[in-house]
């Protein structure tokens, strides 16, 4: 019960409109975090037709621990397109309660990528990222929340850690267990226009990069 507390308390502050509540995410300041931004450079493969070579990235997060005595520590995962600043409304709401480790994944902001993205992008890869920034911000256990893509995120973290995750919030995306065949995105957004982004950015990588540059 406590962890469907916390879940409907991340969702009612993610739709408030209250001028209380809309007051605080007004004067959020992301440059007033600066003071507890982290970097760690982290193992991770670049795979290419040479073979697999382990390479260090640097995965960059921001460590929020205003509360001598933390209820408990929250791991937010941002989604697509997103970066830390994303949970503005829930590290303003949740910042004097409970440890916030706000990640940036890697290729985001000032978190680096190992090389290509279609070969440097599995779940295994991003899920070992979090473990290596856990480890660095001396984290055993924590809370994983969860927004669009980076909920499915969290979702496979807690199926390939279970032993560091305790509980996972997902906003946006519902859970989605293991499928037994993979379906190529192209194919699903026949049955969903609206990811039609997705096989675009996969299929033409470079044209997609050169029209956000």
């Amino acid at each position: 019960m406590q962890w469907l507390s916390l879940m409907a308390m991340a969702f009612g502050v993610v739709l408030a409109h209250t001028d209380g509540e809309s007051s605080r995410v007004h004067q959020f300041d992301p440059h007033r975090y600066e003071q507890y931004e982290r970097n760690v450079q982290c193992p991770a493969i670049w795979r290419d037709a040479e073979g697999d070579t382990v390479v260090d990235i640097n995965i960059n997060y921001v460590d929020i621990q205003t509360s001598a005595s933390p209820k408990e520590t929250l791991v937010l995962v941002h989604g697509w397109p997103g970066m830390w600043s994303t949970w503005a409304r829930q590290i303003a709401y949740f910042e004097n309660d409970y440890r916030l480790i706000a990640t940036n994944i890697r290729g985001f902001y000032k978190s680096t990528h190992p090389g290509d993205v279609h070969t440097g992008g599995a779940y295994a890869d991003f899920v070992s990222d979090l473990i290596c920034m856990m480890d660095h911000a001396g984290i055993e256990s924590a809370v994983l929340v969860g927004h669009d893509w980076g909920s499915q995120l969290c979702f496979e973290a807690a199926r390939q850690r279970p032993d560091r995750f305790k509980a996972v919030i997902g906003l946006v995306v519902p859970y989605l267990p293991v499928g037994r065949q993979y379906v190529p995105t192209r194919y699903l957004a026949r049955l969903a226009p609206r990811l039609a982004y997705q096989a675009f950015f996969n299929e033409f990588t470079e044209q997609a990069t050169g029209e956000l540059d």
